[in-house]
């Protein structure tokens, strides 16, 4: 544990996996509630809350950390802290052993893959990744044994209602318990059950009502969180060589790059086999080790079935953290029963072995970077003082940048989340950042899309910024207090001009100038439609730029303005298109929005007739009043 706070303070690259935009949800939340009076209703948590146990843990160390920079290591040690409560709980009831060598050497080899290996190991540090979930299952795995050897009623009622509460807990937290621990019980007393010829009924109504609170758990999301962003799992066996390819490449990585970890895989791999052989011969002998062997096993088989056949989720490390962390925990306690007390001196020397890397490792690092106290890299530093000269603190981001800057910034900012068409993003953030107006736009040079903000999109709204200031890979668009807008209509006096490409179409063509013309002359159909924009209450006057061959007075076409519902299109306004001779020809209107229409998508549509040429330039509209 020390090591991790040398390595943290010391600027290892635990910190990239810990500072990324993802693994500031907690840091964000808990200081947007506590600090500036938020509430979770406004959040779109994600799609996985983490209420259990990451809450109660983040909240702690909230209290104990004066800055986010302190919370996040305070937060991995009280994750580590707890890891060592579960899995000395586990040792004791499998292994029937009061070993604190046995959980010390597993922890120490938990820390140093943690430190060294990268994902999934480096999530033991993190909140809000998975780990919580996979600390429930190692208490829980604990407790139903505890559970099922009970003899005493009023004890295995209280058991059974803790493994219940933790259970639902964990499943409205976070959905990969049903993975991890629920499907894998269930498959683990079934085979027990066959082993031992008990179909008895009676005895699997533990079993039953422990899926059903997993279940209620799941479903109770739907009534616990208000901004919902859980999506639907899509099962299928489209993506089952991508998926199968991409699991094979993580274990190898996994097992090749880590030698060390390799080997213990592979013991693994004999613990279970042997637990399986022990299991089919009626072996009673250290029964509850291959009890924990074989339900780890089949956790493992769970996960691997139910990766191979998600088509709408790409395959991350996160989702193996129980696979790959269970070896250690397994191997170490059967290591343990089997060579009594020659496992001492195996365990001082590996434990050593371990620490003196990991020591070695913080001295390098303490002598390259010096021990930092505070995160505030000169990026930041160079933003806050930009934006602390002009007074200004509410802007917009990408999300990546998001809560990175609100976190370490030393400024109280509100940063709001956009993709790069200026579009809302709400994904992991509260509702009470986004405006209607900003002071300033953060805009990454090294974005990809659709992260990277569009200074040309932001231009087009608001004209120049006052001032661009460059710090380091961002630049910083500074364009005073609640002058920028991201919306095309804030306020009354608006204008915005959509250049006919930018438009949706059936038969046009781009042409020269981001003109769009009909393809083909004998076709009928629409050539621009669009923009479906959402509008406020209020009157509006539009424009619609065009041209045609035809002479004047006849007609080409019709146009319409209408309101985009779901069913059937509105129409609030609507005309002819007449001929232009080939010169530009203009069409104008207005139309209003009364108050049960706010906010409904509005589109303008030019329809060509058969026949006819038709190209249209541009579509404007204006906010009157």
């Amino acid at each position: 544990m020390a090591n991790i706070i040398f390595q943290y303070l010391s600027s290892s690259h635990i910190q990239g996996y810990l500072f990324n935009s993802d693994a500031l949800y907690l840091p964000t939340l808990f200081s947007d509630i506590f600090a500036n009076g938020g509430s979770t209703k406004d959040w779109f948590l994600t799609p996985a809350p983490y209420f259990f146990p990451d809450y109660p843990m983040f909240l702690l160390a909230y209290l104990v950390g004066p800055t986010p920079y302190s919370q996040i290591i305070v937060f991995a040690l009280l994750q580590i802290f707890l890891t060592f409560l579960a899995v000395w709980l586990v040792v004791r009831i499998f292994a029937g052993v009061n070993s604190i060598l046995t959980v010390s050497t597993i922890l120490v080899i938990l820390i140093w893959l943690a430190l060294s290996a990268g994902e999934p190991f480096a999530l033991l540090l993190h909140s809000a990744y998975h780990y919580g979930a996979f600390l429930s299952v190692i208490l829980l795995s604990a407790l139903w044994i505890k559970f099922t050897d009970e003899d005493k009623s009023r004890k295995k009622v209280l058991f059974f209602l803790l493994i219940a509460v933790i259970t639902y807990a964990t499943a409205l937290s976070d959905n990969l318990l049903l993975v991890h621990f629920v499907a894998p019980l269930i498959a683990t007393q079934v085979l027990m059950s066959i082993a031992e010829r008990d179909f008895s009924l009676k005895n699997k109504i533990p079993l039953m009502l422990v899926a059903i609170c997993s279940f209620l758990g799941s479903i109770s999301y739907k009534w616990v969180v208000e901004n919902q962003t859980r999506y639907p799992t899509n099962i299928g066996i489209d993506k089952l060589s991508s998926n199968l390819k991409d699991i094979f490449e993580l274990f190898q990585s996994t097992i090749m790059d880590n030698p060390v970890y390799g080997f213990i895989f592979f013991l693994y791999i004999g613990v279970v086999l042997h637990s399986f052989i022990t299991l089919i011969r009626g072996e009673v002998e250290n029964f509850k080790l291959s009890w924990l062997a074989i339900f780890s096993f089949l956790s493992l088989c769970a996960t691997l079935v139910a990766v191979l056949l998600i088509t709408n989720l790409p395959v991350t490390s996160r989702y193996f953290i129980p696979v790959l962390s269970w070896p250690v925990i397994v191997v170490f306690i059967f290591l343990k029963i089997r060579l009594q007390d020659n496992f001492v001196s195996i365990a001082v020397v590996t434990s050593l072995l371990a620490i003196l890397y990991m020591t070695w490792t913080s001295h390098q690092l303490i002598k390259q970077n010096g021990f930092k106290g505070e995160y505030y890299p000169e990026e930041i530093s160079c933003i806050d003082n930009a934006l602390e000269k002009e007074d200004l603190y509410n802007g917009i981001s990408q999300y990546w940048d998001a809560k990175y800057l609100q976190t370490f910034s030393r400024l109280d900012l509100s940063v709001a989340q956009y993709f790069d068409n200026l579009s809302e993003m709400h994904w992991i953030t509260s509702r009470k950042y986004f405006k209607q107006t900003y002071d300033f736009a953060i805009i990454s040079e090294d974005a990809s899309p659709p992260y990277k903000i569009s200074s040309e999109a932001l231009t087009r709204l608001n004209g120049a910024p006052q001032l661009v200031k460059t710090c380091g890979s961002k630049l910083v668009f500074i364009y005073g207090k609640d002058k920028m807008r991201v919306r095309k209509f804030v306020s009354p006096g608006n204008t915005y001009t959509w250049k006919a490409c930018e438009l949706p179409t059936k038969i046009g063509e781009t042409v020269a100038e981001c003109e769009m013309q009909k393809k083909d002359n004998a076709q009928s159909g629409y050539v621009t439609f669009g923009p479906y924009e959402r509008l406020q209450t209020g009157q509006y006057t539009f424009e619609i730029a065009y041209s045609s061959t035809i002479r004047e007075g006849e007609s080409v076409g019709d146009w319409d303005v209408v309101l985009a519902l779901p069913k059937e299109a509105k129409v609030l306004k609507n005309g002819l298109i007449a001929g232009t001779d080939g010169r530009r020809g203009m069409i104008t209107g207005q139309f209003t929005l009364d108050s049960g229409q706010n906010m409904e998508k509005v589109e303008i549509r030019t329809l060509a007739r058969p026949n006819v040429d038709l190209k249209v330039t541009y579509i404007r509209v204006k906010w009157v009043r």
